[in-house]
């Protein structure tokens, strides 16, 4: 999926996010009672962008921005996908007053406010959405799961002196031809040198330390058949013995909880494949805003409670009847 985010030089809240998923309806497990209900959501064939939904985002930019032929005039940055330069998208923002304002090619890591210092907190705080996930057995962090935390992530990440940071250190705001191009250099690519190769050869060769419980604890029992160093004095020698059997002992526990969880978690994976996940849609075709289409879910909800209302008054009625007319056909008999 791909999301488009568009942000303030001035550090003010953000616009809404305008989230493209692939496929061509919009789930109604997608519409998280989390979300604002300001996001929009549109589809498209790949998940990403294309000329109908640069226009469609036009239209949210628009909405949410008050631009307009009678309104002064405002500033797009934007890099130069090509969908920026479809015919229709350039002349209706022109019609609302907006200039765009697009970044040469390949530079739009080193001056893009967003590329520079905003996705990458947003990285940092969706890994720790993700592992808060898995931790408590979300196995499976689908879309759904992404929505219920998108709010969350955003919070933490479009902070204003985020913001107001990424601008002024890419140098759009304040201008700063200084900033920019010093933000260029560091990406710039250095020769590598004979020590940085050699560098490179020793970082290939495989690690000493160990990586799993059960290395820690071999490693540790070679250490208590070596003995304590000579150097060491009786009770310093009696500590070091003391204290690796202990850690190899917890380690040796360690290593069976996290058999056990692992365990566990297989376990859960296999319940949740085995449950079935409602695909229902809840829109087809075109964007959305999600407080329209929780609308749209509360009145199915509702409308879908009084049928079901009405199925069981119905079931009750039948149970009733044919009570009654075994009662009546009891006491005729008898």
């Amino acid at each position: 999926m791909t999301i488009i985010e568009t942000i303030y030089a001035n550090g003010r809240e953000p616009l809404p996010p305008f989230i493209i998923c692939p496929g061509k309806q919009i789930i109604e497990n997608w519409i998280h009672d989390n979300l604002k209900g300001n996001e929009v959501i549109t589809n498209s064939p790949t998940g990403y962008t294309n000329n109908n939904i640069i226009m469609q985002y036009l239209d949210h930019l628009i909405e949410q921005t008050g631009a307009k032929s009678s309104k002064p005039w405002k500033m797009l940055l934007c890099d130069g996908y090509i969908t920026h330069e479809y015919t229709e998208f350039v002349i209706k923002v022109f019609e609302n007053h907006i200039i765009l304002f697009k970044y040469s090619p390949h530079f739009t890591h080193a001056l893009q406010p967003l590329d520079v210092s905003v996705f990458q907190p947003w990285k940092h705080y969706q890994n720790q959405a993700i592992q808060d996930a898995v931790r408590s057995f979300d196995l499976e962090y689908s879309i759904t799961s992404f929505f219920r935390d998108l709010t969350s992530i955003r919070q933490k990440t479009m902070k204003p002196y985020t913001i107001i940071g990424a601008f002024r250190e890419s140098g759009m705001w304040p201008i700063s031809c200084k900033a920019g191009l010093k933000k260029i250099r560091q990406y710039a690519k250095k020769k590598k040198t004979s020590t940085d190769q050699a560098d490179d050869d020793e970082a290939t060769l495989p690690p000493i330390a160990p990586n799993t419980y059960f290395e820690c604890e071999r490693s540790i029992q070679e250490w208590i058949e070596r003995g304590p160093p000579e150097t060491f004095s009786s009770p310093s020698r009696e500590r070091y013995t003391a204290s690796l059997k202990a850690t190899k002992a917890h380690l040796g526990k360690a290593h069976l909880i996290s058999h056990d969880h692992r365990s566990i978690q297989a376990r859960l994976y296999e319940e949740m494949k085995r449950k079935t996940t409602s695909r229902r849609s809840i829109h087809r075709g075109g964007e959305v805003k999600v407080s329209v289409a929780r609308e749209k879910k509360r009145k199915r909800d509702v409308e879908e409670k009084e049928i079901a209302i009405r199925k069981a008054e119905k079931r009750i009625k039948t149970a009733v009847n044919k009570a009654k007319k075994a009662l009546t056909a009891r006491g005729v008999a008898a």
